[in-house]
């Protein structure tokens, strides 16, 4: 539900050709064949919920552009993961801006590391 509102957001205020289409892939839910995204820097052109590559890169993009939502939701789940103390989580709705630098680095940073070291950087033999 919250993930419907930042995309109808960012949709109704972007002029950016590749994130429309992207953003309405999702909000239909998806049509079409996909590519293989992978070993691009491209938007698939067919966006689900499981597909973790597509939603990535779109968060990458919209961080990348300076939608603050975007910024603040991508730090506030990265927070949220490794938080123990249950009232030292962060709230999704409230950007906290004295946090807010700091959020904009970590977005940025992490959503860029896990693209390149999951889908840019080739395939891995972990064994």
């Amino acid at each position: 539900r919250e993930y419907n509102k930042l995309l109808v957001s960012y949709q109704n205020n972007n002029d950016d050709d590749d994130v429309q289409q992207l953003l309405s892939l999702i909000l239909r839910g998806g049509g079409g064949e996909e590519d293989d995204a992978t070993t691009t820097t491209t938007f698939p052109k067919v966006l689900d919920p499981n597909n973790a590559f597509g939603i990535l890169k779109l968060y990458e993009r919209l961080i990348v552009t300076g939608n603050r939502e975007a910024t603040w939701k991508f730090y506030v789940f990265e927070n949220n993961l490794i938080e123990e103390d249950e009232s030292e989580l962060l709230n999704y709705e409230v950007i906290d801006e004295s946090m807010y630098a700091e959020a904009r680095s970590v977005s940025f940073f992490e959503a860029r590391l896990f693209l390149r070291g999951v889908y840019e950087s080739g395939k891995f033999n972990l064994l």
